[in-house]
């Protein structure tokens, strides 16, 4: 069924991925009725949440970014080598995973962050083996930033721009440049707008400060063991194949798993300095785990075995939700 569908039939499930977003969705909202309004966010989440006063249209803008996040999510997929054979497995997690962030939120800050850092990854993996990539570089590094002005802590993720350029390219001191322009660039645009329309500078130190925390081990909500024990799960059996049947055959593949390890690693850490309820505690993990461990179904040559996966999850997830909701 599933392995059929998302590993060999790449039209029907092209059609498949958004008809099961879309359900997710509405199991979201109208089911479960998740309506809240959380505070967290960068400097311009909130000015773009308040903004919008209707939390129906906050529902519908949520799942259209979700359906283009596991659009780019195919994309990438099958445009980067990122597997060795095509599947539409990690779209389908993508969006299974971005469902959690609604738990919290109606319009989830990471929901807005995720495009954009598809976008980056998408412009850091083409550059491989590209003689002039300035702009690619630039504008890869520009999406890492102004995703981070959507929710603050994917600043800890920023080595990654730098460690992408250390595997994929080439020392060239003008790249580098360029990823710090990319950096800086949206912070300064948005600095200057606050300025002229005389938002307090104490506004930023304000949203940081309520974004970070010290080293603490996150205490997790009542219903959020299913989460997050899945979410281990699935990151504990991606990096064990990754290091049972390699990285691939393709050295580009190879450097780009590289880099979603990293950012797995990464987005693993930054958990234990983050603020915010402890529903789904690992926002930063969404990418990586969704292409990692779709990367893995789509290695197995066994169809029983990756329904039996695909439907333990699906039956998880709706538990989960349910639980957290206190539904069950």
């Amino acid at each position: 069924m599933f392995a059929q569908i998302f590993r060999s039939n790449e039209k029907i499930a092209l059609i498949l991925v958004p008809v099961l977003g879309f359900i997710t969705w509405y199991f979201s909202f109208y089911v479960l009725k998740c309506d809240t309004r959380g505070p967290e966010g960068g400097v311009l989440y909130p000015i773009f949440i308040e903004s919008i006063s209707n939390n129906t249209v906050l529902a519908a803008i949520n799942l259209a970014l979700v359906m283009l996040g596991g659009f780019l999510c195919s994309h990438t997929i099958v445009n980067q080598e990122i597997s060795d054979k095509n599947q539409q497995f990690s779209a389908l997690f993508f969006i299974f995973y971005s469902a959690f962030y609604n738990l919290e939120n109606v319009l989830h800050p990471m929901i807005i962050s995720n495009v954009l850092i598809l976008g980056g990854l998408y412009k850091f993996f083409s550059t491989y083996r590209i003689e002039r990539s300035f702009a690619r570089v630039f504008d890869a590094a520009f999406l890492f930033s102004a995703a981070s002005l959507f929710y603050f802590p994917i600043i800890l993720i920023f080595p990654l721009c730098i460690l992408s350029l250390l595997i994929l390219r080439s020392f060239v001191l003008r790249e580098w440049l360029l990823v710090i322009a990319g950096l800086a660039a949206p912070y300064l645009i948005t600095a200057t707008f606050f300025f002229l329309f005389d938002v307090s500078q104490t506004y930023w130190m304000a949203r940081l400060s309520g974004s970070f925390s010290s080293f603490r081990v996150p205490v997790f909500e009542n219903g959020s063991f299913i989460i997050h024990a899945i979410t281990l799960l699935l990151a504990i059996i991606s990096l064990l194949s990754l290091m049972i049947r390699g990285l691939g055959f393709k050295i580009k593949t190879q450097k780009v798993k590289s880099i979603l390890i990293w950012m797995l690693v990464a987005s693993f850490m930054s958990t234990f300095f983050l603020h915010g309820s402890a529903v789904f505690a690992p926002v930063l993990i969404v990418i990586p785990i969704s292409l990692l461990f779709g990367d893995y179904l789509g290695s197995l040559k066994n169809n029983m075995f990756i329904n039996f996966l695909v439907i333990i999850f699906i039956t998880l997830f709706i538990i989960s939700n349910l639980q957290a909701k206190g539904l069950v």
